[in-house]
């Protein structure tokens, strides 16, 4: 009632709100499902909150993955129906103002392709394959099946495309060519100076025989 005086005891709090059990937000509530929605969106939750522990590279590389696989459709669409005819008609447009000249090999231009931080994530999806692959198989049946099954000059030329490596940094296939042959030659050459060495070391008497008939021909002579 108003006015009413509510007598309490000396040096007693009074009357106090009843505390709940606990704090229902909803505010806060919605904010964070919308602060999640964006970005889910935007495939900006991957990779979790940055100020929590740090993820290990499995954990890393398998969330790219995820994104990978969750965005391969509408990248896949975009990139053939928008990004490709987009940068084909760019070309023909510079190419015919005079502004570009494509080279050309064998009589054939240069094909232009797009590089994307997406077409990247999918480049290093396909280095992860065989990656996980090659220590699989290693792993499971040892050193030599694997240098057995894989050709490793093709591997590393594969890598070296999936990476975004240059050309002018990589060895042609001539060039590749010459030096295994240098290589074979030097092993040649070193195996037959230990063939010698091992002979002339497995037979010291006979070299000193010999060298004891050449002394007395010459005594004779």
């Amino acid at each position: 009632m108003p006015g009413t005086i509510i007598p309490k005891a000396p040096n007693s709090l009074g009357l106090q709100p009843v505390a709940s059990a606990g704090s229902f937000d909803v505010a806060s509530l919605v904010l964070n499902d919308m602060r999640l929605n964006i970005k889910r969106a935007l495939y900006n939750d991957m990779l979790g909150d940055p100020n929590k522990t740090p993820a290990s590279a499995t954990e890393v590389a398998e969330r790219m993955a995820d994104l990978s696989r969750r965005i391969g459709s509408a990248f896949g669409r975009l990139q053939v129906e928008l990004v490709q005819p987009v940068l084909q008609r760019v070309v023909y447009i510079l190419k015919k103002q005079g502004r570009i000249e494509i080279p050309t090999i064998n009589g054939r231009e240069v094909k232009v392709r797009s590089v994307s931080p997406l077409a990247q994530a999918q480049h290093n999806q396909d280095i992860t394959s065989v990656h996980r692959f090659l220590e699989m198989v290693q792993r499971t049946f040892g050193p030599e099946i694997l240098n057995i099954l894989i050709n490793s000059e093709e591997t590393a030329a594969y890598l070296a495309k999936k990476f975004g490596v240059p050309d002018t940094l990589i060895r042609d296939a001539e060039e590749r060519r010459q030096l295994v042959q240098m290589a074979q030659q030097m092993a040649q050459q070193q195996a037959m100076q230990q063939a010698q060495a091992q002979t002339l070391g497995d037979n010291p008497q006979a070299d000193a025989q010999e060298g004891m008939v050449s002394g007395e021909e010459q005594q004779q002579a």
